[in-house]
């Protein structure tokens, strides 16, 4: 059953790294870096600033769809189950959690790829420290690890319209923080609280306001609370997965990909 497992997560990590939008998706980060390098030449002020945010956006935007695009199927077109291991006998959950944990490994190796290339221009330009670099670039990850547990899930539940309820749900998530309180009366209560269940919370997994940290000793408490949740939540994802997925698979026929 390991054996099992590690053959299938290896095969889709596989996979995701010899497909060609991982290769497209950070050489657009590099190129919105540049482009804002360009535009921050012909400014007067805040030069770094500008180059730095555009690349995060950029590597926020195409991890996203990275993370949309394998965790629905539609990039890779291996849906949950991978071709080559479909004549053994490998349970559904098990192939579920296989293919979370490989893609996972790869949108990290994104992660970590697109934060060295964002780090190294910060160092050149004076910018960000280097905690608080590695600490965007690890909230990063958690944001598309959490996309990915969502879009996996949902490819299970409802597969046609998975990448773009997943897309929904996470953009929502950014509105957490900014729906009524729970403690709202009447009908909303009850609304609100299903609805903060439901969604990612993003802002917790996304820089504060405030900016940066500058050491590691500032940046460890928020992400420590940022991990626990993005594990919390996409176990959560996975679990619900892996009880609904066999007994679909069962109603379908196995012909569900």
């Amino acid at each position: 059953m390991v054996f099992q497992f590690l053959a299938a997560a290896s095969a889709t990590r596989r996979g995701f790294l010899r497909d060609r939008t991982l290769i497209a998706a950070v050489g657009l980060v590099a190129a919105a870096l540049g482009i804002g390098a360009g535009l921050a030449a012909v400014t007067l002020e805040g030069a770094p600033r500008l180059a730095a945010d555009l690349g995060w956006t950029a590597a926020g935007l195409f991890g996203w769809l990275l993370a949309l695009g394998h965790g629905a199927g539609w990039m890779d077109r291996g849906g949950i189950l991978c071709p080559p291991l479909l004549a053994r006998p490998v349970p559904f959950g098990l192939l579920l959690v296989a293919r979370f944990v490989g893609l996972a490994s790869g949108l990290a190796l994104y992660g970590v790829v697109v934060t060295v290339l964002l780090g190294v221009w910060a160092s050149w330009e004076g910018g960000a420290s280097t905690a608080g670099v590695m600490a965007a670039g690890w909230l990063l990850v958690l944001r598309l690890v959490v996309l990915l547990a969502l879009a996996l899930t949902l490819s299970v539940l409802v597969r046609p319209v998975a990448a773009p309820l997943a897309a929904a749900a996470g953009l929502a998530g950014w509105l957490v923080d900014i729906l009524p309180p729970a403690s709202a009366p009447g009908a909303v209560s009850p609304l609100v609280r299903f609805a903060t269940g439901l969604l990612p919370n993003m802002r917790l997994l996304a820089p504060t306001p405030e900016g940066l940290p500058q050491t590691m000793a500032e940046a460890f408490p928020g992400l420590l609370v940022s991990t626990a949740y993005a594990l919390l939540y996409g176990g959560a994802l996975l679990v619900v997965g892996f009880a609904v997925g066999p007994v679909l698979w069962r109603r379908s026929g196995g012909t569900r990909r």
